[in-house]
């Protein structure tokens, strides 16, 4: 299930809790390119990422392969379980503290 905040997060129609399969977590440099805070994200380089799936986590790699943001072990991509899948983009300098 999905929290954001300590909050379970639901689906508005259902009101079922949100469950998802795949939560794939890549990391990225992100830049600030205005006084307004947008941002520029790279997603083409590739990078470090976690894959959650049926409770455990795997530390990887991610790639942009023709447009697909995969996740990559040892070189090669791996597949996601069927299912619900999510992909969270988080700046490189949060995880990088963290570990």
């Amino acid at each position: 299930m999905r929290f954001s905040d300590g909050t379970k997060t639901i689906d508005m129609e259902t009101e079922k809790p949100v469950e998802l399969d795949n939560v794939f977590i890549l990391e990225t440099p992100h830049h600030i390119m205005d006084d307004a805070g947008r941002r520029k994200i790279d997603i083409q380089s590739g990078g470090q990422a976690y894959l959650l799936q049926k409770g455990k986590v795997q530390k990887l790699q991610w790639k942009n392969d023709e447009g697909y943001i995969l996740p990559v072990k040892d070189g090669k991509p791996i597949g996601f379980v069927p299912g619900k899948t999510w992909i969270n983009i988080v700046p490189t300098i949060l995880v990088s503290k963290r570990k």
